[in-house]
């Protein structure tokens, strides 16, 4: 709308050019926690983190990046899988193949005790809905041995100055489609 100063005022979420940000929804996770290997088994989920977002259109999208610090209880452990949710379906997964699992990303082995690795995850959803949607980061061990994960902090918790404490995020922008 052009007023009679010339200025231009828009009607909140009224204006749709493709590819600008409409909004911006964060988690910021700093509590320290720890998921042991009686929780942590084949056929459990374990969610890290979540957050809700409502899409203003259906043709809009949702870009998805999240960071994360683990650290996983053994140096040599493989099974370590993620997985990207939106609401109860896994989205941004691999490609089915025989008995092989289909994961959205895997954590990373950090080889020197008490040491976080990073995780980044990027994704560019199409819910097609303008109802609520809550994405979610999950852990899971698919091999089933149940690995001990360290989330926002390291194996070893001592209270000195050698250890940190970490803050994960998870960031949502719907993005006009």
């Amino acid at each position: 709308v052009l007023d009679n100063t010339g200025k231009v005022s828009i009607a909140e979420k009224k204006l749709y050019c493709p590819g600008t940000i409409i909004q911006v929804v964060q988690t910021e996770v700093t509590t320290a926690s720890d998921v042991n290997s009686g929780a942590l088994t084949a056929d459990t989920d374990y969610t890290l983190m979540s957050r809700t977002i409502t899409p203003t259109a259906s043709s809009s999208k949702v870009l998805i990046m999240a960071t994360l610090y683990t650290e996983i209880s053994n140096s040599q452990y493989d099974g370590l899988f993620g997985k990207l949710m939106r609401d109860s379906t896994q989205i941004c997964l691999g490609d089915a193949a025989g008995s092989r699992n289909r994961a959205s990303f895997m954590f990373p082995n950090a080889s020197v005790a008490n040491r976080p690795v990073e995780t980044t995850i990027h994704y560019l959803d199409s819910p097609s809905t303008t109802s609520e949607i809550t994405y979610a980061v999950k852990v899971r061990d698919e091999s089933g041995t149940g690995a001990s994960v360290f989330f926002n902090r390291g194996s070893v918790d001592t209270d000195n100055d050698a250890q940190y404490r970490l803050a994960s995020t998870l960031i949502c922008m719907e993005v006009a489609g």
